[in-house]
């Protein structure tokens, strides 16, 4: 089966990932390092300010209409007997189980994975041994929003996009 990759949502996704890089590099020296000591309910409060920020945003924006985003993939029928799946659909389940099996290998086999459990499991002890724990967040924050913004592009094409959904 041959898929074809549209070039403009390979843009998109291009454009997002060096967003999402630069944002993340000015997040974490705002705001993060402010957060670092936090109580947790502080965390969690300001992470729904973020997003009702970013909703109030796109409302202005894009207005309350609701758009459609293009696939990456082909969305025409396969037939495979009984079942009907669509390369978009194949695309989405082999993205996940790619993306779960690197970031497996990335925690297990890198340095800067077994840093970042080290900074999960006890951030004192991390920094006792030298692991910067405001850049491990920095890094985690940019790996996360890479992860969420290629599920997002994936996952757009099946739902109708609309400024309230969260």
């Amino acid at each position: 089966v041959w898929i074809e990759v549209t070039s403009e949502p390979a843009r998109g996704l291009a454009d997002l990932l060096l967003r999402s890089d630069r944002s993340v590099g000015i997040q974490e020296e705002d705001v993060d390092r402010a957060l670092l000591r936090a109580p947790v309910v502080t965390v969690i409060l300001s992470t729904v300010a973020v997003g009702m920020m970013l909703r109030a945003a796109v409302r202005i924006l894009r207005g309350q209409e609701l758009s459609l985003f293009p696939p990456m993939l082909p969305t025409t029928p396969l037939h495979f007997g009984p079942v009907t799946v669509t390369p978009l659909n194949l695309g989405i389940v082999g993205l996940s189980l790619l993306l779960v099996a690197a970031c497996m290998g990335f925690f297990q086999f890198t340095r800067l994975g077994k840093g970042m459990q080290a900074v999960a499991q006890n951030k004192d002890a991390a920094a006792l041994v030298g692991i910067s724990v405001p850049r491990t967040y920095a890094r985690i924050w940019a790996i996360s929003s890479v992860l969420a913004g290629t599920a997002g592009i994936f996952l757009a094409p099946l739902i109708i996009i609309s400024p309230d959904m969260a």
